[in-house]
């Protein structure tokens, strides 16, 4: 799909609600293919982040979360869906809560994992300490 300047890789599987899940940094689509494939009931997308491996690499870095949390925006935009549920784990928790934060008439419940989010909010640092040993 041709999204905000960049072509985006994505699958798309299944029928029912909608359910975007979101890659970590250092991973793909892929990385979320065994899942999609047993979430039965569910219309699953799937996709490459900007930059990486059949996605264009158009402008990235770019703007980090927000750049990937508007990628994914234009994406379920280009499908047509919207009143997703989002899942990310580890740096795609962090785009599928900017991308709630964002365009929330897009988003019906955000889901992260593992999120590297502590660094961020106001009085996480005691909360980081220990994961950081």
């Amino acid at each position: 799909m041709e999204v905000d300047g960049t072509q985006l890789y994505a699958e798309v599987r299944g029928s029912g609600p909608a359910a975007l899940l979101i890659h970590a940094g250092g991973e793909d689509a892929e990385e979320w293919r065994p899942t999609a494939e047993r979430l039965d009931g569910f219309t699953v997308v799937t996709y490459d982040r900007r930059g990486t491996l059949r996605s264009g690499r158009d402008a990235w870095p770019g703007q980090g979360s927000i750049q990937h949390a508007n990628d994914a925006a234009g994406l379920l935009r280009a499908i047509g869906i919207s009143d997703t549920l989002v899942f990310g784990g580890s740096a795609g928790g962090i785009v599928a809560l900017r991308l709630a934060l964002l365009h929330p008439t897009l988003v019906r419940c955000a889901i992260v994992y593992e999120a590297g989010l502590f660094a961020h909010v106001r009085d996480g640092e005691p909360f980081r300490r220990p994961a950081d040993l």
